[in-house]
């Protein structure tokens, strides 16, 4: 694996030199709905004919001794050429065809791997400083060699073959997701191809078992991704806490001035000293080990742990930076990067050979003052669709180049998820503008945090492309996955569609509060969904005609079922898009009041459909979501919308108490609504209005000194809770929490099977910059007060809203019992979370109340 700056001029010429050679134009089949039972098509008849008028006149050969994954090759091939013509190439190898005494005559022999014995002399010579994953294609005399330099590229040789000569396209995971021509002549020109990767490592999480049997790993693994290097978030394997917690106590962090060892198991949110001497003897001890133990390893990974917590970030640290990096947190890269250099000089001594793969990730993003050793590998974060802010996309771009004058081979890790995210995130030109810097600029290898989500069409298809190769053509691989996943009659319906989608990112999905808040960090959090508020009905409604269009006039049956399948993917979109909780201003008449009550009952409505489908997806192999949205609180949606179900109660309440249109027309619905949710939403409605519920005490935090009762505050590490007066949403007092790491307010109260609703106000002193959130948790409990099951929380970060006061809303639906126990009381817990030592957070009107069902 060698890597360094010479690699990446001889990539650079390599590219220049397959940028001149023809490539067949298989959208030519996208003009004859590709994959259809047409009667002949034909390739190259002046070639090496493989196929003719559906009948074999070629046999596959491997080496006697060829290892399995090149044998799975040659069968891959066998399968898609029968697949295509309906013909079957025998396989065998050259010492049973000698054995058999078979005379083939004029049959074109296709050696996969190096099988062909004579010609291995040439072959050896032609690969020579070719990379792993690259192949040659040769057409010679009566036959053809698909080789590459390992078994690897041998298998992405074959993936060439197919796509070159049949036409073959893996669009999407899954039988259906597969287009493959329908030939009846299939021949080989007579020339050349010798191909190899742009970057030598290609990667979408969660994909990095390449020898799963899963259809969406099958489906990376044909369009040629191969991790090839270590990198991840792995420092906690080297310092266990169960291992050296208590002997070296000081190989770990202090929080709050106190040593904070983690508890077994527990990988995130601490690293090990890095300017503690003792951990370079550890570390190297444990890699040579590793490489004595994994002598077929190429690499390791020295990538930091997830989520900070580094000694040296810690103020009181005699080593504290006290300086910000380009993501906004403490520089510690000198640090950091000099103990890797040592641990790695070390590790060289004894595996000279190997390869050292890390994460250049929030604190230790910006290249070190000095050079890298040349064995390191740093994969620098970013979610790049952040790149439409030009100032970010320059500054990074910078950094890039900065990283280069440090470190001999510099690699690439984006955020392009698919899920959790709530509409399609597609950005297909600017991702290839990026990925053709990365290739303009030493880049040598690429990961995509990706966990898909195939309502995206073509992103994936897309991103596996441009990372083998980034000077194709965008637009013309747009083009032809879409023709070729749903036909030509449908193609433009579809490309509609996605343009829209690209229209929202580039216009509205990144001009907003949200984007801006999270634009300088290492990825824009998907878990606040608040990218939604700039959607508007129109795009959702728009979306939804052109996909039933794309269903109408989709070609085969195999084109009709991908867009049938992505139409199911819209569905989740659209149910995403108007269950969304937004914040809507109180009625101030009765028609605005009837029109707010309908928009709280169809959110209801959408919010079960949307369970429904991601329970239904689950099972699916290619619509499931990696990360399913029921996993993060904000994107959870109950379905019930506290701005809007308390708009109309309190509009009733105040306007109609003795009825009126809108307490009469909700009535109606409670009664005889069309839909049993339509009838549970008004029936809620009318008590929430008629004021039958109950509720906590001193919300308003006005009783009490220091403390509220009955509320309760817990906290751990540092900061603390305090009462105060001056300050508050409403009435006089308030509850200061200041410097809290964790901590919560607590309050228990009785319920009964209904509606929960939970809320708080809270306030940041104005121009406060700060990491603080603020979640809300209710927790089932038994008649003992035994917890028996929680219910889904809520939460925010509190930066946007500094100088002004803020809420936080939630309403839930409790059951009677869970596993038979009934519910008897609720506990509800206020949680702030990471204020640093000098934030303040006040906290105001935090009301829970209880609406029982009838």
């Amino acid at each position: 694996m060698s890597l360094g700056k010479g690699r990446r001029s001889l990539l650079l010429l390599l590219l220049a030199a397959l940028l001149v050679i023809p490539v067949l134009d298989v959208r030519a089949f996208a003009d004859e709905s590709a994959g259809s039972n047409a009667e002949s098509q034909s390739y190259h008849a002046d070639g090496i004919a493989i196929v003719r008028d559906g009948q074999a006149k070629a046999i596959v050969l491997v080496a006697e001794d060829a290892d399995a994954q090149t044998r799975k090759a040659a069968t891959t091939l066998v399968e898609y050429v029968q697949k295509s013509t309906g013909a079957r190439l025998p396989i065998s190898t050259e010492q049973a065809q000698e054995e058999s005494g078979v005379d083939l005559g004029d049959t074109v022999r296709i050696y996969i791997g190096d099988a062909e014995e004579k010609e291995r002399p040439f072959i050896t010579k032609k690969l020579e400083n070719m990379d792993g994953d690259g192949f040659l294609i040769r057409p010679h005399a009566n036959a053809i060699t698909i080789v590459g330099p390992t078994a690897w590229g041998t298998e992405y040789g074959v993936y060439e073959f197919l796509e070159r000569y049949l036409g073959v396209r893996w669009l999407m995971p899954g039988p259906d997701g597969e287009d493959v021509p329908k030939l009846r002549d299939v021949s080989v020109p007579r020339k050349e191809v010798k191909e190899e990767p742009a970057a030598f490592a290609r990667l979408f999480s969660p994909f990095q078992n390449i020898d799963s049997t899963d259809v969406q790993v099958v489906w990376a693994r044909k369009n040629r991704t191969h991790q090839r290097v270590e990198f991840g978030h792995n420092l906690w394997a080297i310092f266990p806490p169960d291992k050296y917690g208590q002997t070296h106590p000081e190989f770990y962090p202090m929080k709050g001035g106190v040593r904070y060892i983690p508890a077994p198991n527990v990988k995130t949110g601490w690293q090990p000293c890095f300017s503690e001497e003792g951990t370079i003897g550890v570390a190297v001890d444990y890699i040579v080990d590793y490489f004595n133990k994994n002598p077929q390893a190429t690499s390791f990974s020295l990538g930091m742990n997830d989520s900070g917590g580094s000694c040296e970030s810690d103020p009181s640290h005699p080593l504290y930076p006290n300086k910000l990096n380009s993501t906004g947190s403490q520089d510690l890269s000198d640090i950091y990067y000099k103990w890797v250099n040592r641990v790695v000089e070390e590790v060289r001594k004894v595996h000279p050979d190997k390869w050292f793969g890390l994460l250049a990730y929030a604190e230790s993003t910006d290249p070190p003052s000095f050079p890298l050793n040349d064995h390191v590998i740093p994969f620098i974060a970013k979610d790049r669709v952040i790149w439409y802010d030009d100032t970010i996309r320059l500054n990074d771009q910078r950094l890039i180049r900065e990283w280069n004058e440090v470190a001999s081979n510099v690699a690439l890790y984006d955020y392009i998820y698919g899920t959790p995210y709530l509409v399609p995130r597609v950005y297909p030109h600017l991702m290839a503008d990026n990925m053709r810097f990365a290739a303009e600029n030493g880049v040598t290898a690429h990961y995509m945090e990706a966990y898909p989500n195939w309502g995206e069409g073509p992103k994936m298809w897309i991103a596996a492309k441009l990372m083998w190769d980034p000077y194709q053509n965008v637009d013309a691989l747009l083009n032809e996955w879409y023709e070729r996943a749903v036909g030509k009659e449908a193609a433009p319906y579809l490309k509609a569609y996605y343009d829209l989608w690209e229209k929202f990112w580039l216009e509205r999905g990144t001009k907003n509060e949200w984007f801006d808040t999270y634009k300088t960090k290492s990825f824009l959090v998907f878990a606040f969904p608040d990218y939604l508020k700039k959607l508007t009905t129109a795009d959702i409604t728009k979306s939804r005609e052109l996909l039933e269009t794309v269903l109408s006039k989709a070609g085969t049956d195999a084109q009709k079922a991908r867009a049938n399948l992505l139409y199911r993917a819209f569905e989740y979109y659209e149910a995403s898009a108007y269950s969304y909780p937004r914040k809507s201003v109180p009625p101030v008449s009765a028609n605005e009041a009837k029109e707010l009550f309908q928009q709280g009952s169809n959110e209801l409505v959408y919010a079960n459909k949307r369970s429904a489908l991601l329970d239904e997806f689950a099972k699916h192999p290619v619509l499931k979501h990696w990360l399913n949205a029921k996993s993060y609180f904000n994107l959870n949606f109950s379905g019930w919308n506290p701005y809007r179900f308390w708009g109309v109660a309190d509009y009733v309440k105040e306007q109609e108490p003795q009825g009126g249109p809108v307490k009469d027309e909700i009535a109606r619905i409670a009664s005889n609504g069309d839909s049993p949710l339509s009838r549970t939403y008004a029936q809620y409605t009318i008590k929430a209005a008629e004021g039958t519920y109950t509720g906590g005490s001193n919300l308003s935090f006005e009783n009490g000194v220091a403390d509220a009762p009955p509320w309760t505050y817990t906290v751990r590490n540092t900061g603390s809770f305090k009462r105060v007066e001056g300050t508050a949403h409403t009435g006089n007092a308030s509850i200061l929490a200041q410097g809290i790491d964790w901590g919560q307010l607590s309050q228990t109260i009785d319920v009964q099977k209904g509606l929960l609703h939970a809320q708080v106000y809270y306030y940041t002193p104005a121009g406060l910059k700060t990491n603080g959130a603020i979640r809300l948790y209710t927790y089932l409990l038994d008649a003992q007060g035994k917890q028996i099951g929680t219910l889904p929380a809520e939460a925010r970060t509190v930066q946007q809203t500094s100088g002004t006061w803020a809420d936080i809303q939630m309403i839930r639906e409790i059951p009677a019992a869970v596993n038979g126990v009934p519910v008897k009381q609720v506990k509800y817990d206020v949680n702030v979370e990471a204020l640093a030592a000098t934030d303040e957070l006040y906290l105001d009107d935090a009301d829970v109340y209880n609406i029982p069902s009838n």
